[in-house]
């Protein structure tokens, strides 16, 4: 059965902004784990779901687990009965090293997200590493995976709710690098893809 993807990046957060003004050591900075919107990127989500023709035709939203992924996805669908299921998968590349991309606890998780299904999400986050980041062929097993999650799932409009490197890996199998002055794709705009 074939399937109809949106594919969008969260809303402008903390690590987006601060790369703007420091760089990629932003990346590294203890004091930026797992990134939070800024005003703007909170405004350009819930906009976003407010103007989205297509919003009443999702089944189904799949989200990662990061903090502005969340928020990005309750904002665009705080208004809409449907199903939102956060899944390890859908994470930023690269798992590790990054502070920004190390997930907070399940606990936290749940707490300011009653309504989005954390069964996949277990306690602390085991997957981020301090001294090693993942390398591409864990990316592309993880793209796999999201791949027969989706092909075994009913719904045939999805939703993912993800970042910029999981998001161009799955549907342009590249990652473009601001810090090798590469653009980005969009906060906030919807992707289409078929799978």
């Amino acid at each position: 059965m074939r399937k109809l993807l949106y594919l969008i990046r969260h809303g402008l957060a903390v690590h987006n902004e601060n790369f703007l003004k420091y760089g990629e050591k932003t990346f590294f900075d203890p004091k930026y784990v797992d990134t939070h919107l800024i005003k703007e990127g909170v405004q350009q989500s819930l906009q976003f779901g407010k103007t989205w023709q297509n919003i009443d035709d999702i089944e189904l939203v799949l989200v990662s687990p990061l903090y502005r992924t969340l928020e990005t996805a309750a904002n665009i669908f705080k208004d809409k009965d449907v199903p939102i299921i956060s899944l390890e998968e859908l994470r930023e590349y690269p798992i590790g090293r990054h502070t920004c991309n190390k997930r907070s606890s399940r606990d936290i998780l749940i707490y300011d997200f009653p309504y989005i299904n954390f069964d996949d999400i277990k306690g602390q986050d085991h997957l981020w590493k301090s001294d090693k980041g993942e390398d591409i062929s864990s990316l592309k097993r993880r793209i796999d995976n999201i791949k027969a999650f989706i092909e075994k799932r009913n719904e045939k409009t999805i939703c993912i709710v993800s970042h910029t490197k999981f998001l161009e890996k799955i549907k342009y199998d590249k990652i473009s690098l601001m810090e090798n002055g590469k653009s980005e794709i969009d906060h906030c705009f919807p992707y289409t893809m078929n799978l």
